[in-house]
């Protein structure tokens, strides 16, 4: 069983590629719902997997929230591995999700990291053309050793660690605090009021005001993800002045 929440793409076609490889399962967080426990039972040998992003050297709250009601029943020998993605920095996430693992009694087996295309737009450029390129071929190159080595049930921590982790981690948790508000995001008048923002948002931060027809915001804070940035069709989602007129990454929703 592998479970996976993606904003944009990346972590489900991660979580996907492993489980064709080691012929299981995905479930997408997301369609869990907000139930107050989640209970799984392993079966003897059976693999647990967790996929996903990290947000500014953290795990996504949806993430966060989903392992603190994980209940699971273990079977012999089961084995646990993470793969988080990230464009840019890592920090201490691996460290924070093995921790909230030991927590509900669960043991990380292999920890991964993926770099991928950054899609926090405000920060960077999404490639385009060959860059583009380069950089997806560059990701299938990883992904296939990480597929491989869970193949395998290769044991151990296989993410890259630097002396400054945590301090990393620290500062761009404070940053982080300061960049999640939902005052930010703002909508032009290129926006039809088609509702997909709204409909997709994995925190429900988002309606489509009656009056309007236009988004608005129901939360102060989300965790920003940016979906609704990438996916509106009409580009007309920007966070503040940083995204005007940079390309979005843009994947069906059938691919999210």
């Amino acid at each position: 069983m592998i479970f996976y929440f993606s904003a944009t793409g990346n972590s489900k076609w991660l979580a996907q590629k492993i489980a064709k490889r080691i012929g299981d399962e995905t479930i997408d967080i997301e369609t869990i719902g907000d139930v107050d426990a989640y209970s799984h039972d392993m079966k003897s040998g059976e693999v647990l997997g967790f996929v996903f992003p990290v947000y500014f050297c953290a795990m996504p709250d949806i993430v966060e929230q989903f392992i603190q009601k994980l209940k699971v029943k273990t079977g012999d020998q089961y084995y646990a591995f993470v793969a988080v993605t990230c464009g840019n920095s890592f920090g201490t996430t691996i460290r924070s999700f093995r921790r909230a693992m030991l927590r509900q009694g669960l043991t990380v087996s292999a920890s991964f990291e993926l770099r991928t295309i950054d899609t926090f737009l405000p920060f960077f450029q999404i490639p385009d053309g060959d860059a583009r390129q380069k950089a997806i071929d560059d990701s299938s190159i990883q992904a296939d050793m990480i597929c491989r080595q869970i193949a395998d049930r290769s044991i151990g921590e296989y993410e890259r660690k630097t002396s400054f982790q945590a301090a990393q981690s620290i500062a761009l948790g404070v940053m982080y605090k300061l960049m999640r508000h939902t005052a930010y995001l703002h909508v032009s008048d290129a926006c039809t009021g088609c509702g997909t923002c709204a409909k997709h948002c994995p925190l429900h931060a988002i309606e489509i005001d009656p009056e309007t027809q236009k988004p608005k915001w129901i939360r102060d804070k989300c965790m920003m993800c940016l979906r609704c940035v990438h996916h509106c069709p009409k580009s007309a989602i920007d966070y503040s002045g940083f995204t005007k007129g940079k390309l979005r990454y843009r994947a069906t929703w059938d691919e999210v």
